[in-house]
């Protein structure tokens, strides 16, 4: 790690090595720390600005020469599940550092079999990518991350390198930018902590690797890890705002799709029959998202407290849910698994069923949307989502155990009802919660209040669903 102050105002974190089999990003990254503390130690680097790293992630993917790590795990696969030692250091350290802009190195194979047989191999020294998925909200909007791309291209073009944004070449010929999964760094952090990610990609030297093209693969990913560092620094002011706050009833999409739109994705790409390089503008190009399903995000989610593999999984993102162990009643409506298509066709579906009545939350583990990572939460717990932790028919409760539905959407907390009949409700009157005041930097979340009890109360998350009064 390097860390000028402690407690900077602008704090960067580089994460490298996730793969192991992708040397020259790691040595780029720590060239980058050396010439970062050379700065700090002869006074020309700023000390309000806190710079962090990681140079190997997965040691060892890194000792075998191996993608994934010991455990035969793909890290950069693991960010929504953490299901490894490595992933949950990463995102521990990140909820403690609280960096502005995370910056994720990586390599890329510049022969692909759908291009060889054009005689082609993508020659862009550094490809750049941005988070992807709709629902990501961040300091950073459209014009801000446009801006920081191509400042970092025409830093590479002052130096003597190429620079575009990241396109995958399918084997149908559509090409596309990264994926809208959320399951990588990219996305995943950007998702749950608000935070902007870049994910900067150098382009593997080839199989002959020999050291003149090993050296430029790293001195042009060093090139670009300054120029993000050097834009940070510039625009510090827009990084520090922060993302904004998740607020209930806005709308989040949870399930999107690549589309083409007519837009054109620039590739520079080399002939290896003639080392000849050339810019070609990639005819099929799905360079918009078209959002399928979205959501008004509701008060709280509330999981059934048997759903394990749910909850374990929101423990380990650490966001802050309440099981409720006496009776609560709340306005909700069941996250439902009614397909609207066939079952077993291609995008089998899910959709939202009301519940028309009170529902009892005493055995649910509820989680407040007025938490850092609300946004996530819609995306992983509905099930129409692609990206989502629900995918196909929800469980139903074991013989002789709960019966109720698995996931609600809570509309209204604290509605105690006096009595009703069919769908009429008489209560002497309903509470609803949501975000009060505003929420630091830190974890805040708001629980929901116990019943009878005064004002709510903005509090620490605990990380994992804790005791309700």
């Amino acid at each position: 790690m390097v860390d000028s102050s402690p407690d900077a105002a602008l704090r960067l974190f580089v994460l490298g090595g996730q793969h192991g089999d992708e040397p020259w990003g790691r040595e780029a990254v720590a060239r980058w720390i050396d010439h970062a503390r050379r700065a700090i130690g002869d006074g020309t680097a700023s000390r309000a600005v806190g710079l962090a790293a990681i140079v190997d992630t997965n040691p060892d993917g890194s000792f075998h020469g191996t993608r994934k790590n010991a455990g035969g795990v793909d890290l950069n696969r693991d960010h929504r599940a953490l299901s490894t030692p490595e992933t949950v250091a990463i995102h521990r350290f990140v909820r403690r550092y609280q960096p502005h802009l995370v910056v994720d190195v990586h390599n890329y194979p510049a022969r692909r079999r759908q291009l060889l047989r054009r005689d082609w191999t993508i020659d862009t020294d550094v490809q750049f990518g941005v988070p992807t998925h709709p629902a990501i909200r961040t300091a950073l909007g459209g014009s801000e991350w446009e801006d920081l791309t191509r400042s970092i291209a025409e830093s590479l073009s002052e130096v003597g390198y190429s620079g575009a944004p990241y396109t995958l070449v399918r084997r149908s010929g559509r090409a596309r930018p990264s994926t809208l999964e959320t399951h990588d760094a990219r996305n995943a952090l950007a998702l749950r902590y608000g935070i902007p990610t870049l994910l900067l990609e150098g382009r593997d030297p080839g199989r002959t690797r020999t050291p003149e093209a090993t050296e430029r693969t790293t001195r042009a990913q060093l090139a670009s890890l300054q120029a993000a560092t050097a834009w940070a620094i510039r625009h510090r002011e827009l990084l520090e705002r922060g993302p904004p706050l998740p607020t209930a009833g806005e709308t989040v999409p949870f399930d999107a799709r690549w589309v083409e739109d007519g837009s054109s994705a620039p590739v520079l790409v080399r002939h290896p029959s003639s080392g000849r390089s050339e810019w070609l503008t990639w005819p099929r190009f799905a360079g918009a998202v078209r959002i399928r399903e979205e959501v008004a995000l509701p008060r709280a989610y509330a999981v059934r407290s048997d759903l394990r593999p749910v909850i374990d999984l929101l423990e380990r993102q650490e966001l802050s849910g309440e099981l409720v162990r006496s009776t609560r009643f709340a306005l909700a409506e069941e996250v439902g698994n009614a397909p609207t298509d066939p079952p077993g066709s291609p995008g089998d579906r899910m959709v939202a069923g009301p519940v028309s009545s009170p529902i009892d939350l005493s055995g649910y583990v509820v989680y407040s949307t007025c938490q850092r990572g609300a946004r996530a939460l819609a995306v992983w717990l509905e099930t129409g989502s692609r990206h989502g932790l629900l995918r196909g028919p929800l469980p139903e409760g074991t013989a002789g155990s709960d019966p109720r539905p698995a996931l609600l959407r809570v509309r209204v907390w604290d509605y105690p009802p006096v009595s009703w009949g069919g769908n009429t409700l008489r209560t002497p009157g309903g509470m609803t919660f949501g975000c009060v005041g505003s929420l630091s930097r830190s974890e805040g979340v708001l629980a929901p209040p116990p019943a009878g009890s005064g004002p709510i109360e903005l509090r620490s998350g605990t990380g994992g669903p804790a005791a309700a009064p």
